[in-house]
Parts: structure tokens; C-alpha cells; sequence
């Protein structure tokens, strides 16, 4: 088996330190889980590192919320989806970025999510 070369070593790393540490919000997971997680927000085009944490504090925040209260405005809010976002569709990131998990990873992930799925 040939040894892995200095730039895959040095890329790996520079990938755990940089996203492990937007990443590292999500309290409950494993460092093995939070870094396929942070692989899978680096790989993907649409989620930038720490996307999944905003779209779980969200979906905590919303279900948590005793009337589920969803934003009423005419215009749509502020177009910042930090700030005024639609908890159904962080619950929906959610569960793409559960499904796009290795399968130990995405029991960790689906653990952490059935409280939350129970409650609302």
C-alpha cells in the first residue's frame, strides 16, 4: 500500500482545522461526525462551512418556540437567511445533509434530530 504523499496530508489537515473549527457549533456529535459533515459543506457547492449548524439552530429554535411561530412579513424578510430564515426548509437542509452522510455518520446525525423530530 503506497504511503500517502505530504500534500494529501497537508490538505487534510488544512481542510480539519479550517471547517472543524465552523463546524464545531454543533454540540452531541462525535469529532469523526462533525468532520464529515465539514467535508461534505467544503465539497458541496451550495453549503459553505457552518451552514448546517445555522439551518440545526434554526430548526431547534422553531420546534423549541411553544406556537411554532413562522415570520409574517409582506416582503419576505430581510433576504438574509442567517437572520430570517424558513425552518421547514432548514429542516429540509437537515435532512440532505443526513442523507449525504456515510451511514455511521447519519445515525449519529439522525440522533441527534429525533428529540427534535419528537417534539414538533
Amino acid at each position: 500500500m503506497p504511503r500517502r504523499g505530504a500534500r494529501q496530508l497537508r490538505a487534510r489537515a488544512r481542510l480539519s482545522a479550517r471547517t472543524l473549527a465552523a463546524c464545531s457549533a454543533i454540540d452531541g456529535l462525535s469529532p469523526r461526525t462533525r468532520y464529515e459533515i465539514a467535508r461534505l459543506e467544503c465539497a458541496r457547492g451550495y453549503l459553505r462551512p457552518g451552514t448546517t449548524a445555522v439551518a440545526l439552530r434554526h430548526w431547534r429554535a422553531f420546534v423549541h418556540d411553544p406556537y411554532h411561530r413562522l415570520w409574517v412579513d409582506h416582503d419576505g424578510g430581510c433576504g438574509i437567511w442567517e437572520c430570517c430564515a424558513d425552518p421547514h426548509e432548514a429542516r429540509e437542509l437537515l435532512e440532505g445533509v443526513r442523507g449525504a452522510l456515510r451511514p455511521r455518520a447519519r445515525r449519529e446525525f439522525g440522533r441527534l434530530l429525533a428529540p427534535l423530530d419528537a417534539r414538533y
